[in-house]
């Protein structure tokens, strides 16, 4: 579990904040997650390799990527439950300010999305279609 944290100011090639690989099971709650930079994606999270957290109750901000997904960036088959965070103003030079999820992947949202999203470039979420 990665709760209660204030990860800020990173830099990474993937997963600037957090980076999370073949972890089922884990939980990322409560954390203030901003300002991070992802040479290719996954500023704020970036996940691969089938992991499936929770991800609930975070502030994910001002965080940024070169390629997709400045806030969120789910890859490799992952399947995460996204639920009561608030991602602003998140960047992605190309896909999925706030979330981008590639063609292998999908995401759980709470019907209605009770996420909150604003200001976001170019988009608050991006689904890649195969």
């Amino acid at each position: 579990m990665v709760a209660e944290n204030i990860i800020t100011d990173n830099q990474a090639w993937w997963g600037s904040g957090i980076s999370i690989d073949n972890a089922a099971d884990s939980t990322i709650e409560g954390n203030m997650i901003s300002d991070n930079q992802a040479q290719k994606g996954g500023g704020g999270i970036y996940m691969w390799g089938y992991s499936s957290p929770t991800i609930k109750g975070n502030e994910i901000t001002s965080n940024g990527a070169y390629n997709n997904g400045g806030g969120i960036h789910v890859a490799g088959n992952s399947s995460p439950q996204i639920d009561g965070n608030t991602l602003k103003e998140n960047q992605a030079e190309v896909y999925g300010g706030g979330i981008y999820v590639d063609s292998s992947s999908s995401i759980i949202l709470n019907t209605p999305d009770d996420n909150t999203y604003e200001g976001n470039l170019p988009d608050d979420i991006y689904y890649e279609s195969e």
